[in-house]
């Protein structure tokens, strides 16, 4: 409809921060609200926010407790009513940017720690149920070996990443094609941006 739904990181008590998902009409008052509590004392902060075609919302983002990042992801429907949660927590990641696709499935991208000296492409799927379907990392260069996704789009039968790869004084952009159903890489190309400023793309 014309309803405006804004998210956000906010503070709560013992220094927390949830999830902070407020929606507004087109008069600009508000209608709603969802908090998705922090576990403990963790730091959230939320990245990216789609609809699906039934009007649910889905919110990605970092979830940290001080020692390593997880990627947090919530479903929540249409009046802001909390439908799952989930994360992934399998070392150091963090999530950058959603995709839904047609059935409801939910991409996320972003990046996971690969040692202390490299970062990996990371790509998730999820069903409507919010069951993990499967996970792909991507070792985008060996000469550039910090790698993240920034944005996703839907295309077919594929999900097309966007990131970039650095080495720490220099990045170049990223694009990547993988199959929806098994995350497999179709190709992924590098583009040689001339000069040193780092660049990173949001679709």
């Amino acid at each position: 409809g014309n309803q405006i739904t804004v998210t956000g990181g906010s503070e709560s008590s013992g220094g927390a921060w949830d999830y902070t998902t407020v929606m507004y009409d087109n008069m600009g008052s508000q209608v709603s609200v969802n908090r998705t509590a922090a576990s403990g004392d963790d730091i959230q902060k939320p990245r990216d926010l789609v609809r699906d075609h039934e009007g649910n919302i889905y919110i990605t983002g970092v979830q940290s407790n001080g020692t390593d990042d997880d990627i947090k992801l919530v479903k929540l429907d249409s009046s802001l009513n909390p439908v799952w949660v989930q994360v992934f927590n399998t070392g150091n990641e963090q999530s950058n940017a959603l995709a839904i696709d047609d059935n409801a499935n939910t991409y996320v991208g972003g990046w996971q720690d690969a040692g202390s000296s490299a970062r990996y492409f990371l790509l998730l799927k999820y069903d409507k149920n919010g069951t993990l379907m499967w996970s792909k990392t991507i070792w985008p260069s060996e000469s550039l070996p910090y790698g993240q996704i920034t944005g996703l789009k839907i295309s077919g039968g594929y999900v097309d990443a966007i990131g970039s790869v650095a080495d720490g004084i220099s990045s170049n952009i990223v694009v990547a094609q993988l199959d929806t159903a098994t995350g497999d890489l179709a190709w992924a190309e590098i583009h040689d941006v001339e000069g040193t400023g780092l660049e990173l793309p949001k679709d």
